[in-house]
This record gives structure tokens, C-alpha cells and sequence, in this order.
């Protein structure tokens, strides 16, 4: 397969020169895992330093696996933060990377079968982006070169209605919050909570160090509570004991996929699941449908649907 760091910026995913997509995209999330486990620069147990990715030019918010993959991504490539720009995008304001870093491209993806139905207000759709493919390539902000980052801060700055976006994402946040003591305050959402949590940790009983560390950063990163699966799991000295149990599930689960002994998106397939556990415990009777009535009532009082990049979007 053709280099992805020869130095070029990369826009969408050619099949006739990488292969499948499908198969990158699970070989990828599987190689910043491992990365990141043996560097011991696991992105999921420090809940504050980082804000949930996004695009930089409309701050539309990543979820589900682009998201895991992205936060992974920032942290191989030693970014400080997780803003990302599309590689068409970067093209089109004529952007260069600098090639004294790591410039290994993210590639983030449309694909359902990694995407959960939960309906979160200004978020990131990968068709509807970019180049408006299925599968294109995103570059961390951190990637470019000086000159580069500063053109971008400008156009960000000048286009994205942050100071809008900020306010929709506090919005949520302290729904997710609500929602959450609610749940548990309700005998018969804490019922709900109490069961899904149970069926999820069994049904991932063989990968249950990336679900839980995956479902407990995402409960703290907005912000919601720990009274259901204990206060003990974010204590210091269990979260370096978490830590190292997940980094030897990653080494034993990627030498059995390399034995074939594993499916190659097993990995995958429980981080996702942690994910989908904490969005469903932080949203309203825990369901998506209330939430997504919750949403849809913010997003017409503030027309964030019309939030469009502004430099000839």
C-alpha cells in the first residue's frame, strides 16, 4: 500500500491504491490501541486534560469510534489537544504539514455498523463533511506547520460561531448531568441502569478492562456520576491498576487476532459498547428518544442547524 506520510495531505480513502477501507480502518484503531498501550499513553484515564474531539472549522462534535480513534490518534502523535480539520479542507486552504512530526492521517468513517443511534446536537457527520465521502482522512490541528496553524485559527476564529457552539455543548453537558442523577434518583431508571450495566459487562466479560475504562472516561467527560458503578473506580491508585489490566488485555487480545483466534474488531466492538453504556445512563429514562426530543427542542431555539463553515461553504 502507497505511504499516508509521504508528506502530501490525504483527502478520501482510494480503494484502488489502500484496499479496503473497512479493513484500515479496523487495522488502524487496533494499531493506536497497541501504540498507545505500550507507551503507556492510554488517552482513557485522564478525563480533563482533553475536550471530546471535533472539527476546529464548525466545531461539529465527533462520537462513537471516530471519536475513541481520534482521541488515540492525538495522543500518538503527542498532540495537546483534539481538534481536527478534514484533509479536503486542509487542502483548500492551503495548508502544509510539518513533516518533522508524526503526519500519519486519521481516517474516520460513516459506517453504521460503529454507530450508535444516539442523537447528539451539532455533531459531525463524515458524509456530510469534507470531501462528503463514506470514509475520508482528518488531520490533528498540531499536524501542520506554523504557518498553517495560524491560517487555521484565523479561519476558525473568524467562522465558527464558538462562542454559540460552546454554549449548545454546556447545554448538553448539564443535561447529561440531570439526566443522570435523575436516573438514579428513579427507582425504575435505576433498575434500567442496574441491568444494562450488568448484560454489557457480561456480554464483554472477555474485554471487560476496555469497556469499563472507555464507559468510565466517557461518564467523566460529561461529567455525569460514578454512584452507580462505584466512587473506587476513578481513586488514583485502582486507575493504575485499571490501566495496566487494560494494557494486558490489548497485548493478549492482539496476539490472538493475530492468531486468528479473534475477530479483528473485537477490541472495537467493546470499546464501542463502554461508549454506548454511559450515553445511554446519561440520557434521560435512559433512552435515546427522550434525549433526542430534549435536543431537537435547543436546537430549534438556536438554529444550530445553520452553523456552516464561512469561508465558501
Amino acid at each position: 500500500m502507497p505511504s499516508l506520510m509521504d508528506g502530501s495531505i490525504k483527502t478520501v480513502w482510494e480503494p484502488y491504491k489502500y484496499g479496503s477501507p473497512e479493513d484500515y480502518y479496523i487495522t488502524q484503531f487496533n494499531s493506536l490501541l497497541q501504540e498507545c498501550s505500550s507507551k503507556d499513553i492510554l488517552p482513557f484515564f485522564d478525563h480533563t486534560k482533553k475536550d471530546i474531539p471535533e472539527n476546529m472549522l464548525n466545531r461539529s462534535i465527533m462520537k462513537d469510534i471516530n471519536k475513541v480513534a481520534a482521541e488515540l490518534h492525538s495522543a500518538s502523535t503527542g498532540a495537546g489537544g483534539n481538534t481536527y480539520i478534514f484533509g479536503k479542507d486542509a487542502l483548500e486552504l492551503n495548508l502544509s504539514l510539518d513533516t518533522t512530526k508524526n503526519i500519519r492521517p486519521l481516517l474516520v468513517c460513516a459506517d453504521g455498523k460503529y454507530s450508535s443511534i444516539q442523537p447528539i446536537l451539532h455533531e459531525m457527520k463524515v458524509a456530510e463533511s469534507g470531501a462528503k465521502t463514506k470514509y475520508q482522512f482528518m488531520y490533528n490541528l498540531e499536524q501542520f506547520d506554523e504557518r498553517s496553524q495560524k491560517i487555521l485559527k484565523k479561519v476558525a476564529k473568524e467562522y465558527n460561531q464558538e462562542k454559540e457552539t460552546n454554549k449548545i455543548k454546556n447545554e448538553i453537558q448539564k443535561d447529561a448531568k440531570e439526566f443522570y442523577k435523575d436516573n438514579c434518583k428513579n427507582p425504575d431508571n435505576r433498575k434500567k441502569m442496574t441491568n444494562l450495566l450488568q448484560q454489557n459487562r457480561e456480554e464483554n466479560k472477555n474485554l471487560l478492562s476496555s469497556f469499563e475504562a472507555v464507559m468510565i472516561h466517557n461518564l467523566a467527560q460529561k461529567h455525569g456520576g460514578f454512584e452507580l458503578i462505584g466512587d473506587k473506580y476513578i481513586k488514583p491508585e485502582n486507575e493504575i491498576v485499571a490501566k495496566m489490566k487494560m494494557r494486558e488485555e490489548i497485548d493478549s487480545s492482539l496476539k490472538a487476532i493475530a492468531d486468528n483466534k479473534l475477530k479483528p474488531d473485537a477490541l472495537m466492538r467493546s470499546v464501542f459498547k463502554g461508549q454506548e453504556t454511559a450515553n445511554l445512563i446519561m440520557s434521560k429514562d435512559v433512552s435515546y428518544d427522550r434525549s433526542h426530543e430534549k435536543h431537537e427542542t435547543i436546537k430549534a431555539k438556536t438554529n444550530t442547524h445553520k452553523l456552516e463553515y464561512g469561508y465558501g461553504r
